[in-house]
């Protein structure tokens, strides 16, 4: 390796890296970019470990420069060891050395395909990461055989343009189900993905309910709970169902019936996506309990945990209020305003993080429609 290095320092740990752009065959990369996504990792890992009741072993199974692996070696107690695997032998000697640099004795290091790795740890990991380039489905089967009764995962997909509706056939392909090119693309994507993961759980009598999930410009990512438990596994697989949407008014609701009525505020026919989870994709107690461990001086963590944790005691899907007002020919309301009225008449309201013009409200469409009416 006679690259020109350069060291960075992310939470406890300070790493060499090769200077330069990531591509995809580049040996090793360092996203600083996903820097948010590993420290809520070890938010969640944290916030996991009095559930656990154990030591934790933790695994990433593509793991390229190791770093998400040894921040939780160094950031969080109660780990018994962790496992780095990459395909990449580059990437593990980084690894290795980095470890070593940062005096991180509980480390196990392996050059395997993601697949084989985790098939040959059958029932052994309390905590899985899948961060793959591109969709994390062809790991998520040997994922649920290497998970431990009581377990945590963490899944990333990169492939959100499949997911979102921008290549349908491609997510029908991949996922069994019908993407949604609508303003809730990205919700309804999460929620192929998070009911792809329970599918693949329940195939192994195991559960998987998701503790935190959201999207961002270049990734989904969802972490949850998965138990050992027959019962267990049909309630998760139970939840899964269908999401309905009226492209002419904008109306939408997730129902476990695949038959859509015409819509009830316009008649018109309503468009159906899925297979997909129709219930709670965010845990207001699990992130709760992440916000209490967070001790990371970052305040854009902060807000994005605050607003996680607020839209996450609406179920509904969101709104974005360009869309309806545009959908309805109405004029665009302050958002502000909107949520004050909305909460005088006992409904909530709060801001979502999926799209700035966002919010969720558990509101009914047409009370909705006629209190944005009622304010223009």
């Amino acid at each position: 390796m006679t690259h020109n290095m350069e060291t960075i320092t992310e939470g406890k740990i300070t790493i060499k890296i090769p200077k330069g752009d990531i591509r995809k065959k580049d040996a090793v990369f360092y996203n600083p970019e996903m820097r948010l996504n590993r420290d809520i990792s070890i938010l969640a890992i944290k916030a996991f470990k009095d559930m656990a009741k154990r030591k934790i072993t933790a695994a990433d199974a593509l793991s390229s420069s190791g770093i998400r692996t040894l921040r939780i070696a160094k950031e969080c107690t109660n780990i018994e060891k962790v496992m780095i695997n990459d395909m990449n032998p580059t990437a593990i000697e980084i690894a290795e050395k980095t470890a070593k640099d940062n005096n991180i004795e509980n480390a196990e290091f392996s050059v395997e395909d993601a697949n084989v790795f985790l098939s040959r740890n059958k029932n052994h990991l309390d905590y899985i990461d899948i961060d793959p380039f591109g969709s994390p489905i062809y790991f998520l089967d040997s994922c649920a055989r290497a998970a431990s009764g009581r377990s945590m995962i963490g899944i990333t997909a990169t492939d959100t343009a499949p997911l979102s509706g921008t290549y349908p056939k491609t997510c029908i392909r991949r996922y069994g189900a019908t993407p949604l090119r609508e303003d809730i693309k990205h919700e309804i994507g999460l929620r192929i993905l998070i009911a792809s993961i329970v599918r693949a759980f329940s195939r192994h009598n195991k559960s998987f309910v998701p503790m935190i999930s959201y999207s961002k410009i270049h990734y989904f990512r969802i972490m949850g709970l998965s138990t050992s438990s027959t019962g267990r596994a049909g309630k998760s697989a139970e939840t899964i169902g269908y999401a309905h949407y009226c492209k002419n008014c904008g109306n939408r609701m997730l129902s476990k019936e695949i038959e859509t009525t015409s819509c009830a505020i316009c008649n018109k026919d309503m468009t159906t996506a899925g297979p997909l989870w129709t219930g709670p994709i965010n845990s207001p107690l699990f992130i709760n309990k992440m916000i209490d461990e967070n001790d990371f001086d970052d305040k854009k963590l902060s807000a994005f945990l605050e607003t996680l944790e607020k839209e996450s005691h609406i179920t509904q899907p969101f709104y974005d209020l360009h869309q309806i007002c545009k959908k309805n020919h109405l004029e665009i309301p302050r958002r502000e305003k909107l949520f004050e009225e909305l909460k005088k008449q006992g409904y909530k309201a709060e801001k979502t993080h999926h799209e700035p013009t966002g919010f969720k409200t558990d509101a009914g469409y047409k009370e909705l429609l006629d209190i944005i009416k009622k304010l223009v």
